[in-house]
């Protein structure tokens, strides 16, 4: 674990193969532990601040029968229903479910690429067939990454609905939307 100090991250790789969307059972937890620690540092941190997901982090990897329970951390995790500031009746997932699908973006983004001295390859049979970028990958990518951001956003509604004192001083300044940069191929 290279990005995270505690043990235990927000999901297990079990919990990431079994999620939203389900993985290969086959799929090395290591691979799925890297990508969970990315989504957390990358996509849900900037979004939830530094402090609420050291807490939360923290919390989770406290032992459950000594420390304290806190629902605000259970229903953030599990999901559940709130009201709103407006006064509408909402519910949400939770952030281990938004976690799931930004995994399974990730690893539909590079599950199947390995990268050799010959460049990318894809691993489709016993010999390795140069990558190349299919439209099913990028669509099944995009489709994971945008249930993943509306997810996220309900989370922070969420966390604006609530009013406490402790989540009042961690309500992002801004929504992060990605998907901003564009890239395209010059020449042959």
């Amino acid at each position: 674990m290279i990005l995270n100090k505690y043990n235990k991250q927000i999901i297990s790789p079990a919990q990431a193969k079994c999620g939203a969307r389900a993985v290969s059972a086959q799929l090395d937890d290591r691979k799925l532990s890297a990508y969970i620690e990315e989504a957390t540092k990358f996509d849900v941190t900037p979004v939830l601040t530094y402090k609420l997901v050291g807490d939360l982090l923290a919390y989770i990897n406290d032992d459950p029968a000594v420390r304290p329970a806190n629902p605000l951390f259970d229903k953030l995790l599990d999901g559940g229903e709130f009201t709103a500031k407006c006064g509408e009746y909402r519910s949400f997932a939770g952030l281990e479910t938004c976690l799931c699908y930004y995994v399974y973006a990730y690893n539909a983004k590079f599950g199947s690429v390995s990268h050799t001295r010959f460049g990318s390859r894809e691993k489709n049979d016993d010999y390795s067939v140069s990558a190349v970028a299919k439209r099913e990958w990028r669509e099944e990518y995009e489709s994971a990454f945008k249930a993943a951001e509306v997810l996220l956003n309900e989370c922070v509604s969420y966390l604006q609905a609530e009013g406490t004192e402790y989540f009042s001083s961690c309500k992002p300044p801004r929504r992060v939307k990605h998907h901003g940069t564009t890239i395209k191929v010059v020449g042959d």
